[in-house]
This record gives structure tokens, C-alpha cells and sequence, in this order.
């Protein structure tokens, strides 16, 4: 994936995926929220995403991937929404459909998180926006590794457990958006409070994958970013003001006076 030459906007994606972030109790089935709170949500992310990936300005071939996928998200996702809303059991055209919706929301996160570490990681002087945009893909990568345990969730059972002895979701809410979400942002930041463990082969290798991720990705690139900013700042010349010709003509002639 090329870099577009300018991207910007990058405190507006921060603020757009914050307000997101506080749309996360929508998704709680302890609160009586259900689809509806689903919807809600997930339509605010896909609006979210698109406003951003609009924001950054990328190349036209990308933004046309970027569009399809987004088109094809949300599709799968408005069928796949219609058909949770009744109690029937889950059909293999359901299950296709909802496995569909996973993997292309992935592909879609995958390719906005890349747009974004391309600029990241693109050469020259380290200003503010490059930072915000670091503190972007942190978010991006939480976000694509939570509807990832959703798309193993879809072909493999226990994706997520919790422990007998915590207080945490029943076992028929651990395979939501809302658990996904949770564990993986947990995951990322390395908290590591125990109320919902990776229950399978597969959920077992992505667990510590993100974990060693969302550490090497704070500890080299962001830190090694602010140290580049502060010392561009710090060794940054004073501006030289421009000298006037004509006073200086003057007080060198009172001097020989």
C-alpha cells in the first residue's frame, strides 16, 4: 500500500473513535440494549470509519477498495442484524452471511489501520499530527483484533470463556461484539484482569500476538516518535529577524561622528 502525500485530520479520527468509545455501553446485554444497541453502535462505527478514511486522504485506487469493503460491510452486517432479530435457529446461509460481515469488516480495518502507519512511519519532520495519528492505529488494531475473535467465534466454539469463581457475562453473551471488544482492548493494554480468557487453540495464539503487539508498538514506535518531536523542537533555530539596512547605516555613522 502506497502513502498519499498529505494526511491530515488525524485528531479528528482520535475524536471520532473516542466518541465510539463511548458508545460501547449500547453493546451491553445486561442493559436491556439487545440488537438495538447494537445497531446503534455499529452503525456509528461504520459512519466512523468512513468520515475518517475520507479525512485522510488517500490515493483513488485505495479509496475505491475502501468503499467496496465498506459497501459490502454493511450489507452483510444490515442482513445479518435482520436475521438475529428473530429467534429462529441460526440457518447456514445466516452463518455465511454472518462470517461474511466479519471478514470484510477485518479486511476494512486492516486497510484503514495501514493507511494510517504508512503515514506514521513515512519520512520526514515529526510534528503533532503524525502523533495523533499513532495514537490512531493503537485504537485501530484494538479494534481489528476484536471483530477478529468475532471471526473465530463464527467457526470455533469457546473463542472466549470466563472463569468460574468472576462475576462476568454468561456464557450465551461471550461470543458478542460487546465481549470481543472488551477482551481485546484488555488484551491490548496487557491489563490482564482474568474475568474472560481465550478459550481455544486459535483465540490462545491471537491473545499474546495482540498483547506483544500493542506493547512493541508503544514502547518502539510511539516513544521513539514523541522523543523525535521533543528533539525537533529542541534543536529547532531561533527565527532570525530581518535586519534593517538603513538603521544599521545610521548608527554605524554616529559612531564615526
Amino acid at each position: 500500500m502506497t502513502c498519499a502525500r498529505r494526511a491530515r485530520d488525524y485528531r479528528r479520527l482520535l475524536l471520532s473513535l473516542s466518541l465510539l468509545g463511548m458508545l460501547y455501553p449500547l453493546l451491553d446485554p445486561r442493559l436491556g440494549a439487545g440488537q438495538i444497541g447494537k445497531v446503534g453502535w455499529v452503525a456509528a462505527f461504520w459512519l466512523t470509519l468512513y468520515a475518517a478514511l475520507r479525512a485522510l486522504h488517500v490515493r483513488r485506487m485505495e479509496l475505491r477498495i475502501a468503499q467496496t469493503l465498506l459497501v459490502l460491510a454493511v450489507g452483510l452486517g444490515i442482513a445479518a442484524l435482520t436475521y438475529g432479530l428473530d429467534d429462529t435457529p441460526e440457518s447456514l446461509s445466516q452463518r455465511a452471511i454472518q462470517v461474511g460481515a466479519r471478514l470484510v469488516t477485518v479486511a476494512f480495518l486492516v486497510q484503514v489501520t495501514c493507511i494510517a502507519v504508512c503515514h506514521v512511519v513515512a519520512r520526514g519532520r515529526v510534528d503533532v499530527d503524525r502523533i495523533w495519528a499513532a495514537v490512531c492505529v493503537y485504537v485501530l488494531i484494538g479494534l481489528a483484533f476484536a471483530y477478529l475473535y468475532g471471526l473465530v467465534a463464527q467457526f470455533l466454539p469457546n473463542t472466549l470463556i470466563t472463569t468460574t469463581n468472576a462475576p462476568g457475562l454468561p456464557a450465551a453473551h461471550l461470543d458478542t461484539l460487546h465481549a470481543e471488544l472488551y477482551f481485546s482492548f484488555v488484551t491490548l493494554t496487557t491489563l490482564g484482569y482474568g474475568d474472560l480468557l481465550p478459550g481455544n487453540h486459535v483465540s490462545r495464539l491471537l491473545a499474546p500476538t495482540e498483547a506483544m503487539i500493542g506493547q512493541l508498538y508503544l514502547t518502539v514506535l510511539v516513544a521513539r516518535l514523541v522523543g523525535l518531536h521533543i528533539s525537533h523542537h529542541r534543536v529547532e533555530p531561533a527565527p532570525v529577524e530581518p535586519v534593517d539596512e538603513k538603521a544599521v547605516d545610521q548608527k554605524a555613522a554616529e559612531t564615526v561622528r
